[in-house]
């Protein structure tokens, strides 16, 4: 699995930093597949994965991308 910190910070660039995918997170802000992620050690793993290969990513309402997992 990928810690939910480093997917949002270095994989996808949804947020700028470590530090704002951290807030974001503490702010109930993302969310993986419409289910909420709150806590700072969550692994996104491929029992994730949609369909077997995508990832729907959000970051509060506007901010959403769909990762295919290759």
């Amino acid at each position: 699995g990928i810690p939910i910190l480093e997917l949002l910070a270095n994989s996808t660039g949804i947020v700028n930093s470590k530090g704002d995918a951290r807030r974001a997170v503490q702010g109930n802000a993302v969310s993986i597949n419409k289910e909420k992620i709150n806590t700072l050690d969550h692994l996104v793993t491929t029992s994730h994965l949609m369909a077997g290969k995508y990832l729907m990513l959000e970051n509060g309402k506007k901010n959403k991308i769909v990762i295919e997992a290759v």
